[in-house]
């Protein structure tokens, strides 16, 4: 099984976005691919098909933690890079 299988189920409470627009501080916008919210953390899937992992790859999702836990009142934020055509998922915190 794989370990992205548990933010595709529902959950009571449980709200997912997807391809979703945030604002940072700063006022730039990002789109997210996955955002799970749950009532006691928030997850964000970033999904990178067909490629191998690129520099920048976690300083993105780090960025996205940043934002979402502004978003969500502080709640804890977890992240992960899918890379989906090479079956990798890679935890970002």
């Amino acid at each position: 099984q794989s370990p992205a299988s548990g933010f595709f189920q529902p959950r009571p409470g449980r709200r997912i976005l997807r391809e979703t627009t945030f604002c940072d501080a700063a006022g730039r916008s990002v789109r997210m691919d996955r955002v799970v919210v749950d009532s006691d953390a928030v997850t964000v899937i970033d999904f990178k098909p067909g490629r191998e992992p690129g520099p920048g790859d976690r300083e993105q999702v780090l960025a996205y933690l940043a934002i979402v836990r502004d978003v969500f009142g502080g709640r804890p934020a977890r992240g992960a890079l899918a890379y989906i055509d090479r079956g990798v998922w890679e935890a970002v915190e």
